[in-house]
């Protein structure tokens, strides 16, 4: 859903080298955002579920688990794929680059990192993040608005359905009426039919989203 406006920008910095920390956070005090430091990637994973990031600075080359395994991690979870992951990192070749990139990650900084380029990239990060946060608020409502109008629809059209059978088993109808029974019945089949494909594209827009 999208963020409420009020909330304050919440940023995580993932590194072992604690002054490495300091000197990013000391960075991104010029912004106001909610600062919070991980001592390893392994420290981030187990906080994750409970702290939503808006955007995730973390180094690569780090004990335990390294930058481009925790990014993989983070981006194979449904709930947490859309966050941002920008990775710090004194390796700086092509082939480094392009790891990340097939791990996941959204963007990169070289260290040392520089303060004005480090506020740019995150800020631009933001915006992608807030983007696709208003692109999911809305297909949910679309799906909810698609849910609520098939199931008003249903009743209806489960109720005529049923009258139209009934009158379809009556002898004393004419020809002509009986002809005119079975096209109600037809088109209140296809009907039915209409409403269960606009419930399936909704199902998979919802997936592919």
């Amino acid at each position: 859903m999208v963020p409420n406006p009020t909330q304050q920008t919440q940023i995580c910095i993932v590194d072992d080298n604690q002054m490495a920390r300091e000197v990013i956070a000391e960075q991104l005090s010029l912004d106001a955002y909610e600062v919070r430091q991980f001592v390893s990637g392994v420290d981030l994973l187990e906080h994750i579920d409970t702290y939503d990031p808006d955007v995730i600075l973390m180094d690569v080359m780090m004990p335990q688990m390294n930058g481009y395994d925790v990014c993989q991690i983070i981006k194979q979870n449904p709930e947490k794929k859309h966050i941002p992951i920008i990775l710090v990192t004194a390796l700086s070749s092509r082939e480094d680059m392009l790891r990340g990139l097939e791990f996941g990650a959204d963007e990169f900084l070289t260290k040392p990192v520089n303060g004005s380029e480090l506020r740019a990239r995150v800020r631009t990060m933001l915006r992608i993040k807030q983007q696709y946060d208003s692109l999911q608020s809305v297909m949910q409502l679309r799906e909810d608005l698609a849910h609520m109008l098939i199931h008003d629809m249903r009743n209806p059209l489960t109720v005529a359905t049923l009258y139209n059978n009934i009158l379809l088993k009556r002898d004393q109808l004419s020809g002509r009426d009986k002809e005119y029974a079975s096209l109600v019945r037809d088109s209140l089949r296809n009907l039915a039919g209409f409403l269960d494909e606009i419930l399936t594209v909704a199902k998979m827009e919802e997936g592919a989203l």
